[in-house]
This record gives C-alpha cells, structure tokens and sequence, in this order.
C-alpha cells in the first residue's frame, strides 16, 4: 500500500489534471483550425489517422459545440468516456493505493476494436472521396519536403 508524500503528490496532479486540460482546450480553441498539423501518419502519408481531428473536436466540446466536434472526430465523446474511466481508476488507485478490479483488458480491447473499425470507414470515406489523391499528394511529407525547396 502507498502511502505517504508519494499519495499526496499522485492524487494532487491527478484531481489537477482535468480542469488543467479543460483550461488548455478551452484558451487553444481560438486558434485551432488554423494551427499546423501534429499527425505523424498524416504528416507521413496525407491519410488521416483514427485519431486526426481529436484536439480539434475537445476544443469545440470545451465551448459547448457539440455538432461541429463530432464532424472533426466522431469518437470525441467516446475517447473523452475512456479517459474519464482511466482517471477514475488512477484516482482510487492511488487513493486506496491498490487499482480497483476492473476489466481493464477488456475496456481497452473494445476501444481498440471501436477505434479499428472508425479508422476503416474514415479510410473508405476518404478514398471514395473525388480530391483523396490531390490532398495525399498536398499533405504528405515527401511533398511538403519537395515545397520547402521549390
């Protein structure tokens, strides 16, 4: 069992770490849409990831926008349960200073496959779409490399 200094410092950053992350969404969301862009998959290939549009999509949730987030990244609200769940076991964790019995491998397997199967419809969509060749050539790394010398 954890006790100690050690308790209380892991329980302060753990009741800090969301309204800390709320608050750096909440101020990021002015500049959002026009900010560079951090995918390293899409940085790579010009595809988007399953995750591409998430800090987009909490920016928007921050400020009460709920339809545009969901355009950014259906699995906003799912993705936000998950971590929220994952707090809620580091907190009793580090309260009780044992993880409480939850099916952790099972909650991680159902997000994985979730997330699976959003990336494969999101690749469909995005292949099916008339301009994916264009924007795969526009937005992957070799041609912005190629830009930077021309």
């Amino acid at each position: 069992m954890r006790s100690g200094r050690s308790r209380v410092v892991r329980l302060s950053g753990l009741v800090l770490l969301w309204p800390v992350a709320f608050a750096a969404l909440y101020a990021y969301r002015p500049v959002v849409l026009d900010g560079p862009i951090f995918c390293p998959v899409r940085l790579g290939t010009g595809v988007p990831c399953p995750g591409c549009g998430l800090t987009r999509a909490f920016c928007f949730m921050t400020h009460g926008e709920f339809e545009p987030a969901l355009r950014f990244n259906a699995l906003a609200p799912l993705v936000i349960a998950y971590l929220a769940a994952l707090w809620i076991y580091y907190a009793v964790d580090a309260w009780r200073g044992s993880p409480p019995a939850w099916p952790t491998w099972r909650i991680a397997g159902v997000m994985l496959v979730v997330t699976a199967a959003f990336w494969a419809g999101r690749l469909v969509e995005f292949f099916l779409s008339p301009d994916a060749l264009s924007t795969i050539w526009r937005d992957n790394g070799l041609a912005r490399l190629l830009r930077l010398f021309n």
